[in-house]
């Protein structure tokens, strides 16, 4: 009898030392920072030249802070790189079709694609928007779901260049 109380207790330690093994991958991806920016702004060349605008513009919704990191620009589409930091961890999945960005003379691009990766704190990803014809040197940023709405103005100047 305790020859085989010995072995369960062997193979739950075996068993606890296997799953801790496999999670080590995941508790890296948890904590790691990675920075997709330079492939993506190489898939983005290939609409042709693309202009790039580090903004960090905040837009509050509700406790939660919605942030534009950057827009990049081709001739082709728009492109939003973003962050939403949660005040409740887990809540409400984020709705990509809420957000929309507005032109200069009003006209709102439709929006052709998103994505998201989940964080810890939130989540980070892009989203992608059919160009607006002619030059601007500004976009607004518009969230709208039912009674939650926020907007962002956000100038378009390459660091170093003045309105």
């Amino acid at each position: 009898m305790r020859r085989l109380i010995l072995a369960g207790t062997l193979v739950r330690r075996v068993i606890i030392v296997i799953f801790g093994i496999l999670l080590i991958p995941q508790a890296i991806e948890l904590f790691s920072v990675e920075d997709n920016s330079k492939a993506e702004l190489k898939a983005l060349e290939q609409d042709g030249p693309v202009s790039v605008y580090e903004t960090n513009a905040l837009m509050h919704i509700d406790r939660d802070v919605f942030t534009v990191n950057a827009v990049y620009i081709t001739p082709k589409q728009i492109v939003l790189h973003y962050t939403l930091h949660k005040a409740e961890p887990g809540g409400w999945s984020f709705p990509h079709s809420a957000v929309k960005v507005i032109g200069p003379n009003g006209e709102e691009p439709f929006q052709h694609s998103a994505g998201s990766n989940g964080k810890p704190w939130g989540t980070e990803g892009t989203l992608h928007f059919d160009a607006i014809k002619g030059s601007y040197n500004s976009l607004k940023v518009k969230y709208d779901l039912y009674d939650r709405q926020a907007t962002v103005n956000i100038p378009l100047t390459q660091e170093g260049e003045h309105q």
